[in-house]
Parts: structure tokens; C-alpha cells; sequence
């Protein structure tokens, strides 16, 4: 049985909204901020211990070697496809395994939306380690983690995985928009 907040009847589970776009779009950038403040406080606390230069392992190592590939026809289309992949296909895909399956699983063994929240939100940074990345793991779980428990929290705020989907595109889109910038 899904959990149906009081924002949405549950006649509208399976459609989009204006009131989803807008929490998607707050969602994010509670995402990205807090995302932001951690990973810089993380970077700092490593500094300390001795460990730098985790800029270039952190975000989209691929899309640096796009950018080292001499044709520029060839460069301009990876790049549509990794917009493509980053911005739409992986939040989609990413949603609803976390989000739909994993949170209905959820809602049946976890009766409080808190737990529910963080561990869903938990489960989302662990699966975004990498065993290539080395110490940047910590800025990616951590930033990861934090990104989980919104779309988490929007996804039990809404009762469905549209406002956090949207949420998770924008995070990727603007995270691939910076990195392809260089700001």
C-alpha cells in the first residue's frame, strides 16, 4: 500500500505537475547546496589530513576525456549523448530504482518516514562508490547521500518518484552544465 501525502489525490500518482516541477526544482537546489557545503568541508578536512587533488576524480571523468578529443563534430555529439545519459536517462532509471522499488519495499519494513527517508538516501550514496575513485569516495558518498535523502523526502512528501526525478535531472543537468563550463 503507498504512502499518499495530502499534496496529491492519489488519481494523480501516475502524472506529472506544476506542483512537481516546482519541488523538483526546490528540491535540487536544496540538493546542490547542501551537496556543495559538505563536499567543500570534506575537501578542507582532507586537505588537512594531507590528501589533494581530488578535483578531477570527483565529477564526470569522462566527459574530461570528451573534452581532450581533437574533433570537435565528434565532441559536440558525445556531449548531446552524455546530456542525454546524465540528464534524463540515469535520473529516470535511478528514480525508480530507489525511489519506486527499493521505496515500496520500504514503506512495507519501515514504518517511520524518517527512517525511511535516510535510509533510502544512505542506500543512494553507497551505490554511488567506486572503487576507482580512491579518497574522492568520501566527497561522492557524502554529496550523494545528502542528494538521496531530498529525492527521498520529495518522493514521501509527494507519494510518488515524479518531483524527485525531476529534482535528480536538474542536480545532474546543472552538475554537467558546470563541469562542461568549467565553472
Amino acid at each position: 500500500m503507498s504512502v499518499v501525502s495530502y499534496y496529491k489525490k492519489e488519481e494523480d500518482l501516475n502524472s506529472l505537475s506544476l506542483d512537481d516541477l516546482t519541488l523538483g526544482a526546490v528540491g535540487s537546489l536544496t540538493s546542490l547546496s547542501v551537496g556543495y557545503v559538505v563536499m567543500k568541508g570534506s575537501e578542507r578536512i582532507l586537505e588537512e589530513w594531507g590528501i589533494q587533488n581530488l578535483e578531477s576524480q570527483t565529477y564526470f571523468q569522462v566527459y574530461e576525456t570528451i573534452e581532450k578529443i581533437s574533433s570537435g563534430l565528434l565532441r559536440g555529439i558525445l556531449k548531446c549523448l552524455a546530456i542525454v545519459y546524465v540528464a534524463i536517462l540515469v535520473p529516470v532509471l535511478e528514480e525508480w530504482i530507489f525511489r519506486d522499488l527499493l521505496y515500496k519495499w520500504q514503506e512495507e519494513s519501515l514504518s517511520s518516514r524518517v527512517y525511511r527517508v535516510l535510509a533510502n538516501g544512505i542506500v543512494f550514496g553507497a551505490f554511488h562508490y567506486s572503487i576507482m575513485q580512491g579518497w574522492a569516495n568520501i566527497l561522492i558518498v557524502a554529496v550523494t547521500t545528502i542528494a538521496g535523502i531530498v529525492f527521498a523526502a520529495l518522493r514521501e512528501l509527494r507519494g510518488d518518484r515524479w518531483a524527485s526525478t525531476v529534482a535528480h535531472s536538474l542536480n545532474n543537468s546543472l552538475v554537467l552544465g558546470m563541469n562542461f563550463l568549467r565553472i
